[in-house]
């Protein structure tokens, strides 16, 4: 990576790290403009966990954010953008593109102008 951006790099472990620290932490990063990744461990990249992403594989992390409450102040969702490299997704969570959790709101406090209940790829 340090090649190719000309800049330091960092890893960062989260195994054992609270969910809200890791996620202070990548959202910090993101709002410095960070090049941001991830990945997961385990297996082989054929096989996929429980929301259907693939084990062992890398991904391109293109934001953090929240989602607020209606009085702007309120985080109601720590969300992770993130992009499998492949061009396909086979994510099964909660938040994806055809999960009744997206209102209007929340859908307008998504960045880079990213519709995420027609973005399925």
């Amino acid at each position: 990576m340090r090649a190719l951006i000309g800049c330091p790099i960092f890893s960062y472990g989260t195994s054992g790290q609270n969910a809200d620290t890791v996620h202070a932490a990548l959202l910090t990063a993101n709002t410095n403009n960070y090049v941001l990744g991830s990945g997961t461990i385990g297996g082989s990249d054929t096989l996929v966990n429980s929301c259907g992403i693939a084990m062992s594989h890398a991904y391109s992390l293109i934001s953090v954010f929240n989602i607020y409450d209606t009085d702007t102040t309120t985080v109601l969702h720590k969300m992770y953008m993130i992009r499998n490299p492949w061009g396909v997704t086979n994510y099964n969570g909660t938040w994806k593109h055809d999960d009744s959790s997206w209102t209007s709101l929340f859908k307008a406090q998504v960045p880079h102008s990213v519709d995420p209940t027609t973005s399925n790829a």
